[in-house]
């Protein structure tokens, strides 16, 4: 919940609100509670960088280390954060990660379920496109001159294709798009490329630093790799199996003799399950020829089961 503060009291030493606003702390620095930035900071320089990133990044924070000392508290991520905001992001993160249904968000059994803030989904809506308008400048920015390589892969439900998206970088792997390609004939080389050239226009990542393509070995993305000029870095069981491969390679003879063995133990099994069926099936046989009624039972059965 939200705090509401003003500022009192004397100055706070560096010492107390780094320990009250960071968390973690490691040789080369800390984790601050407000944003969850590991900010670098060397323990014997002392507090100069932390105690920056608090002066321009989080507002008040000398009003919250004064409020949490007063009432015994640690500090958290929430006294930073607009109440609304958060809502928000709570909500986005239900439907996004969870495929939570945006008519769920309209429900009022759900809304008394669930602690956030309510909201409909007509707000979440314009709220998510908000945020994707506001997220890819700040992607941009990242991927700024960087070697990047394009991770992709498909999967086909019906007549639909959809395809998605990620790009890795120094700075880690970031999920760029998930989009379908409706008709059969959008499912060519060509047309992926057509689409990729859009993706990287989107966050204007420069194809000429495209380092490799990273997905799986059909035919498709063979295709591409040739006609972009980037190495493609295949699927991984593949890759596996081809150092497997190599692994053993002195060992072929052995190994063949092995296999050779095991498939002969295969066959032996295979023939020993076939006489026990076959055995099961006499026994079975004979069994029923020993409990078949005869011609006096029958005779038995007609006497007793005629009408009176």
């Amino acid at each position: 919940m939200s705090m509401s503060i003003t500022s009192q009291g004397p100055k706070l030493k560096s010492k107390v609100i780094v320990e009250m606003m960071f968390r973690d702390p490691e040789p080369r620095g800390q984790t601050c509670k407000a944003c969850n930035l590991f900010i670098r900071q060397v323990k014997t320089a002392g507090y100069t960088n932390l105690i920056n990133h608090l002066a321009s990044k989080h507002s008040g924070y000398e009003d919250v280390v004064r409020q949490c000392m007063r009432d015994k508290r640690s500090v958290t991520m929430d006294m930073f954060v607009d109440q609304d905001a958060l809502s928000t992001h709570q909500w986005m993160n239900l439907v996004v990660n969870k495929n939570f249904p945006f008519m769920a968000v309209d429900d009022g059994v759900v809304r008394s379920a669930i602690k956030y803030n309510s909201m409909n989904s007509r707000t979440l809506k314009a709220r998510m496109v908000a945020t994707v308008e506001l997220v890819e400048p700040c992607l941009q920015e990242d991927f700024k001159g960087e070697k990047f390589a394009l991770v992709f892969d498909g999967v086909t439900d019906g007549c639909e294709h959809s395809l998605a998206v990620f790009v890795a970088t120094g700075k880690g792997i970031r999920f760029l798009t998930l989009s379908s390609f409706v008709e059969e004939k959008s499912m060519t080389a060509d047309e992926h490329i057509r689409f990729l050239d859009m993706v990287l226009n989107q966050y204007k990542l420069e194809a000429n630093n495209l380092i490799a393509i990273v997905c799986d070995n059909m035919e498709t993305n063979k295709a591409i790799s040739r006609r972009i000029d980037a190495p493609m870095i295949g699927c991984a069981a593949h890759r596996f199996n081809l150092a497997v491969k190599e692994y053993v390679q002195d060992h072929r003879a052995l190994i063949k003799k092995v296999a050779s063995l095991m498939r002969k133990l295969k066959s032996k099994g295979t023939l020993e399950g076939k006489w026990m069926q076959a055995q099961t099936s006499t026994d079975a046989r004979a069994a029923l020829e020993r409990t078949a009624p005869n011609d006096e039972t029958i005779h038995a059965i007609s006497f007793v089961s005629a009408p009176i």
